[in-house]
């Protein structure tokens, strides 16, 4: 897996965003932190409202390189979209702040999240498998009070995995409801963000018990929304463990409407501790 290629010479233009109450809920070690789903949301709205031809739909590689922390609830952060045109009928997207040193005058650009959309479907051909019930038994069940309290402790808005998360050696299976929250700043052009979300926690959970470790998502290969998750829909996410490495894990998702209809495939999730080992899974999850 290759990493994302250095942002080059392309467009930098300032964007004013309005931190709604629910982001607020998304929080990292006390701080409240930009999800990585709504990251990808407004990178796709800014590159869809630049672009129209490109698919924002399709993002062929992403990566959430460094937290942004969010203002209080109902203020706006001015932050920066960094875009170029890597070929391909596609287009890497960049969303950026500067910071300035305390002591000098000076200023750096700090790279949030990065990504490459709508590059050609060569690139993100995989079979796209809907979610089933597994033949066996869970290795175990865990409720969703237990996952919000003690596992994923984000705020109400984040709590969407909505009956006990089964778990296997090789994997995952969620059920989600999305909340019935929109975003007017973006329209949501790649569906509801909860839902995956939500199975990124089921990839949370996995981590700590089959890994040992508290893993947060830090990129991906490849995502492609087939259909859009929308707001108050249910869903049935499969999360596949693909690679488990000392320091990083690895993901595939398939994300499934109530009818068995697949809504999103996102392959190459990867995962590890971001928290230089201060953040531990707690006794009773560990395998």
């Amino acid at each position: 897996m290759g990493d994302l290629p250095q942002i080059g010479p392309g467009e930098r233009r300032p964007r004013t965003i309005t931190v709604p109450r629910h982001w607020t809920d998304h929080h990292f070690q006390g701080r409240a932190v930009l999800p990585a789903v709504e990251a990808m949301q407004l990178l796709a709205h800014w590159v869809g409202g630049r672009q129209p031809s490109v698919d924002s739909g399709t993002i062929v590689s992403a990566r959430f390189t460094k937290f942004l922390p969010l203002a209080a609830a109902g203020e706006t952060m001015t932050v920066a979209l960094e875009i170029t045109d890597p070929g391909m009928a596609g287009a890497q997207a960049a969303l950026t702040t500067r910071v300035s040193a305390r002591t000098a005058r000076m200023s750096r650009t700090v790279v949030h999240v990065q990504a490459v959309f709508g590059q050609t479907a060569e690139r993100v051909a995989y079979t796209p498998q809907p979610p089933a019930a597994d033949p066996d038994p869970p290795d175990v069940e865990v409720p969703p009070h237990r996952i919000y309290a003690e596992l994923v402790p984000f705020g109400p808005a984040y709590r969407n995995i909505s009956h006990p998360l089964h778990l296997w050696p090789h994997g995952a299976l969620a059920r989600v409801q999305a909340p019935r929250i929109t975003d007017p700043q973006t329209d949501q052009p790649l569906g509801s963000p909860f839902v995956l979300d939500a199975a990124f926690h089921a990839a949370c959970v996995w981590s700590q018990r089959y890994a040992g470790v508290v893993a947060f998502p830090v990129g991906l290969d490849q995502r492609r929304v087939h259909q859009k998750t929308m707001p108050g829909g249910n869903y049935l996410a499969n999360i596949v463990a693909v690679q488990k490495a000392p320091k990083q894990l690895s993901f595939d998702i398939h994300i499934a409407d109530s009818s068995g209809d697949v809504c999103e495939t996102v392959h190459g999730v990867q995962m590890r501790d971001v928290s230089g080992g201060r953040m531990k899974p707690p006794n009773w999850i560990a395998r």
